[in-house]
C-alpha cells in the first residue's frame, strides 16, 4: 500500500486561491466609520492610512515586508484593546505613549469579506479558534498565524478590498484590515476632522 503524499505549499496556496474566487460573490459594499489608536508621532494623516507600518512590521492578517494594511477596529473599545495590548507586548511604557491620538475614519468600500460569519470563513477552512491564535512564543509564528497570512494574501489576490476579523483582543469586537493597494476607483479611506490631527492649525 502506498502512503499518501502531504499536500505541498503550492497545492495549499492552490487551493486558498480557489476558495477565495469562489467567496469573491459574498463580498458586499462595507461603508462605516472605525476608530484607529495612534501614538502621536505617527498620528499624521498620510502615516494612519498608508498601512506601511503594517507592512514594515506584520500583522496578524499580513507578514512583514509582504503588502500595505490598514487596520482598524470597528469599535472604540476594540481599538482600545488592540492599542494597549500592542504596547505592552512590545514594552512599551505608557509614558513614551500617552497622550495617544484616537481617530475616526470614514470607510467606503466595495468589496470587502467577513470572516466572522460562518459561511465565509468556511469556504477558507479556517476556525474562529484559529483566526485569533497567538504566536508561539519559541519560533514567533505557528500555523494559525500563516493559515491567516495565507488566506489574506489569497483574498488580495482575488481583487478583496478588506476582511472582517474577529478581534484577539476584545471578545466580540470585529477589525477591518484593508489591503490599501485593492483601493477601486469609488473606494475610499477619509480620516474625520484631519485638522485636528496634532501638528494641524
Amino acid at each position: 500500500m502506498t502512503k499518501r503524499r502531504p499536500k505541498s505549499r503550492s497545492h495549499k496556496r492552490g487551493t486558498l486561491v480557489r476558495s477565495a474566487a469562489r467567496a469573491l460573490p459574498q463580498a458586499k459594499p462595507f461603508t462605516e466609520r472605525v476608530y484607529r489608536i495612534a501614538d502621536r508621532g505617527f498620528a499624521d494623516a498620510d502615516t494612519l492610512i498608508s498601512g506601511l507600518g503594517a507592512m514594515h512590521y506584520g500583522g496578524r492578517w499580513n507578514a512583514a515586508g509582504e503588502f500595505p494594511v490598514f487596520y482598524a477596529a470597528l469599535d472604540l473599545a476594540t481599538a482600545y484593546e488592540e492599542k494597549t495590548y500592542s504596547n505592552r507586548r512590545y514594552a512599551i511604557p505608557p509614558e513614551q505613549w500617552l497622550p495617544a491620538v484616537i481617530v475616526l475614519v470614514e470607510v467606503k468600500l466595495a468589496r470587502v469579506l467577513d470572516l466572522t460569519l460562518p459561511a465565509t470563513r468556511n469556504q477558507f477552512g479556517i476556525t474562529p479558534e484559529a483566526m485569533v491564535a497567538e504566536r508561539l512564543a519559541s519560533s514567533g509564528k505557528s500555523s494559525h498565524e500563516t493559515a491567516r497570512h495565507a488566506i489574506a494574501r489569497a483574498a488580495r489576490r482575488a481583487g478583496i478590498e478588506a476582511l472582517i476579523v474577529p478581534s484577539a483582543r476584545n471578545p466580540g469586537g470585529k477589525n477591518l484590515a484593508v489591503f490599501v493597494e485593492n483601493l477601486g476607483k469609488s473606494s475610499s479611506l477619509l480620516i474625520v476632522n484631519p485638522e485636528n490631527l496634532p501638528g494641524k492649525s
